[in-house]
This record gives structure tokens, C-alpha cells and sequence, in this order.
């Protein structure tokens, strides 16, 4: 799956491959073959997460203007699960389509796999209406927009290029100079501090 991410990845923007991708790659593999983990062979499950990549990828780049989904959680393990349960039914050497089982259990798990999308739907839906009415459940726009590290931790995570803001050679020049003249400003301070005190400095 790993892989096959990053040839997609690579088909798709014309350039080598990003590490978060293959990351990414591996994990929807995981998911993928979570469901099937005891019931198909080494070879059924490379072939699993070869296609289930090919399958999920798509998804990956769907738009995010209405969902509030930053991390792609919903298509990297909400997907992925379902793919990998569908596909359960075609590789599973007991009751397989691909080994003779027929249609009869690749409907019992996507039955199964869309019942549980339903109950973990309505239990998360009741969940977020239940804590809405106590909490906050979204931060304010400003805080969003500055990162959540900054503004919720007192952290930057990304150094002086978070938020895709990134200093001009200018800035960084400006900025030493700034130290500079502040350092020599407290040296004088001192320094006339140990002339009133007698004292001397290292």
C-alpha cells in the first residue's frame, strides 16, 4: 500500500513522492486489512492493499470547504475499513469469492459494514449534540486561523514557517539588528550599574 501510494502520488503531481504520503499510504494498508488480518494469505493481502489504495486515493482528494476534516480521517479509516471489509469477502480462503464462496459473504460484510457505519454515525451524532450543549466545540476563527499550537498551547509547531509564513531575508536581517541594539542596550545598562555599585561583571 505503501507503494502504491507513492506511485499514485507521483502519477498525480508530476514530482517524487512526499514522506507524509507514504505515511499515509501505510496507514490506509492497515486499516485496509485490519478486517482481514486472520482469513487471507500474505500474497491476498498485498494485493488488498494494492487495490484498496488505488480505490481510496480518490477520496483523499475531495474537497473540504464544508467538512471540518483537516487530517483526512474520514477517508484514511472510514473508507479504508469499509474497502477493507468489502474485500474481506472476495479474499478469505473460507467462503472467498476468489476461492469458491460465491457472492454470499461479501454481502454479509458490506451489510455488516454499513450497519456499523450507521450505529457509529447516530452514537457520534448523539455524543457531539450531548457535549455541544456544555461546551464550546469549535474554537473561534482567529484561533484556527493561528494555529491551534499558538493559541490553545503556547506552542509553535512549525517553527517561524508556520501557517505558510515564512520571513524574508529582510525580516531575519531586521530582527538581528533588533537583538544586537538590545544587547548592547542592557551591556551599557550594566555596565553603569557596576560603576554606581562598585561591582565588576563577567
Amino acid at each position: 500500500s505503501l507503494v502504491m501510494w507513492a506511485l499514485l502520488e507521483r502519477l498525480q503531481h508530476k514530482r517524487s513522492s512526499s514522506a507524509t504520503g507514504m505515511v499515509t499510504g501505510a496507514i490506509v494498508g492497515l486499516v485496509i486489512i485490519t478486517p482481514a488480518a486472520a482469513y487471507v494469505s500474505p500474497v491476498a493481502a498485498l494485493l488488498m492493499g494494492a487495490c484498496g489504495c488505488v480505490l481510496v486515493y480518490p477520496t483523499f482528494q475531495l474537497s473540504h470547504h464544508r467538512v471540518d476534516d483537516s487530517l483526512d480521517a474520514f477517508p484514511c479509516h472510514g473508507v479504508s475499513s469499509f474497502v477493507g471489509a468489502c474485500f474481506t469477502g472476495i479474499f478469505a480462503r473460507d467462503g472467498g469469492l476468489l476461492y469458491g464462496g460465491g457472492l454470499g459473504l461479501i454481502a454479509v460484510q458490506v451489510e455488516a459494514a454499513l450497519a456499523t457505519a450507521t450505529y457509529t454515525a447516530a452514537m457520534t451524532a448523539a455524543i457531539f449534540f450531548v457535549l455541544s450543549r456544555f461546551i464550546q466545540m469549535r474554537v473561534a476563527e482567529e484561533d484556527e486561523s493561528l494555529g491551534l499550537d499558538n493559541s490553545c498551547h503556547g506552542e509553535v509547531a512549525y517553527g517561524d514557517h508556520a501557517n505558510g509564513a515564512s520571513k524574508s531575508e529582510g525580516e531575519v536581517l531586521s530582527e538581528d539588528a533588533g537583538a544586537e541594539d538590545s544587547s548592547a542596550t542592557q551591556t551599557a545598562d550594566l555596565e553603569a550599574q557596576n560603576k554606581t555599585d562598585g561591582t565588576c561583571s563577567v
